[in-house]
């Protein structure tokens, strides 16, 4: 049965789990992750590898890198909120599968779209250094993140206790909470991937030339 021992709060330990760095939808009462979210980790991990393997770069040249991006973190941030408002007697294949494919498709798409951009340099080493960059950042990110949510969750859970509600559904409410602030979030970054991210240089594109008129016009 998933849902916490007896009168105990999750231990943020055992909330996180590893599916894109958010919390697992429910654990069983020694502690193990439940059957489902095994299986809601392995529909994020076969999606997201089908779009990342199959289907990014194809994507990326047609529509170019930021657009994809936009794309997939809209996709993350609606997986996210649908999971926040996962009932505590929800369906399995109704409210949990599908978030759970969204969030693998946003991800296998948002990630090589990331790393283009970030690539989009114009020196080999500034490229080493964006790389090294984007890939410090997602450890440290996925760590505080984790931590962060994990903690949040089952702060919301004990208080859900102290107010009497059934274990599922102080459980459930913790989660929520921890979805709902990833959500939002990833929504923040979908404006900024929207309104501040510049479409990089086509690799060999030239130097927009300039015009006599440009050349010869006097400095003011």
């Amino acid at each position: 049965m998933c849902s916490p021992a007896s009168g105990e709060a999750p231990d943020p330990g055992r909330v996180a789990g590893p599916a894109g760095q958010c919390p697992a939808p429910g654990s069983a009462s020694d502690g193990r992750p439940c059957s489902s979210s095994y299986a809601s980790r392995e529909c994020a991990i076969a999606s997201r590898a089908v779009v990342s393997l199959g289907f990014a770069v194809k994507l990326n040249k047609r529509f170019g890198a930021r657009t994809v991006l936009v794309a997939g973190l809209l996709l993350v941030a609606i997986a996210l909120a649908l999971l926040a408002r996962v009932p505590s007697d929800g369906n399995y294949a109704v409210d949990i599968v599908p978030p759970f494919v969204l969030l693998g498709l946003g991800f296998g798409a948002a990630m090589p779209a990331l790393m283009g951009q970030a690539m989009s340099v114009d020196s080999p080493t500034d490229a080493g250094i964006a790389s090294g960059l984007v890939n410090t950042t997602q450890q440290v990110g996925a760590s505080i993140g984790t931590a962060v949510l994990a903690t949040v969750a089952a702060s919301r859970t004990a208080t859900l206790l102290e107010e009497h509600k059934s274990q599922a559904e102080a459980l459930t409410g913790g989660f929520q909470l921890s979805y709902g602030i990833s959500a939002a979030f990833v929504g923040v970054g979908v404006l900024v991937a929207a309104l501040v991210l510049r479409t990089p240089k086509a690799p060999g594109e030239p130097e927009p030339e300039q015009t006599p008129a440009d050349a010869t016009a006097p400095a003011s």
